[in-house]
């Protein structure tokens, strides 16, 4: 067999037992939706004849997959449940507290700070927790918000309300 057929039956060889190579770059994925909630129950039948001690005047539940978000409190009757423009009876304290359920996506975040009498409760509003950075989701994580007051048993009859806006947002 000569020379030349002998280097093409081997280099047919190599080539077959390499086999066809190739190279090529793949991506597959999907988009998680974003999911922003924060819903919020208050309270509807507090007990004004007398004082009021760390009572849970409202609750919110969080849900946030986002980066960071930032959540705020603002109390538009100032810190007071009101009847009318003279009938007021004004917080003393006012505390954020961890609610047991679930957990913010970053561990050691740490709620707003708790407020003593209604002169700095007015002066923090709103109440905010800014740009909570998180590695993880928050999942059902609650909030409880609770405040006192003075005996308010002298008030006259009526509905008194506080009305809390909140709001949640996300920072892309």
């Amino acid at each position: 067999m000569s020379k030349i057929k002998k280097m093409a039956i081997a280099l047919v060889a190599v080539t077959i037992m390499a086999g066809p190579s190739m190279g090529a770059q793949i991506l597959c994925g999907g988009d998680v939706p974003l999911v922003n909630t924060m819903i919020g129950v208050a309270e509807m039948s507090l007990d004004f004849s007398g004082a009021g001690t760390d009572v849970v005047i409202a609750s919110f539940i969080i849900n946030n997959n986002s980066q960071q978000f930032t959540i705020s409190w603002n109390l538009t009757k100032l810190g007071n449940f009101q009847l009318d423009a003279t009938n007021k009876i004004p917080f003393t304290a006012l505390k954020f507290v961890d609610g047991g359920l679930g957990t913010f996506g970053l561990p050691g975040q740490t709620l707003p700070l708790d407020k003593a009498t209604n002169a700095a409760i007015v002066a923090a509003l709103p109440i905010q927790l800014v740009g909570v950075v998180q590695t993880t989701a928050t999942i059902n994580e609650k909030i409880v918000l609770k405040a006192s007051w003075a005996d308010a048993s002298a008030k006259l009859a009526g509905l008194y309300t506080e009305q809390i806006v909140y709001s949640i947002v996300v920072t892309l």
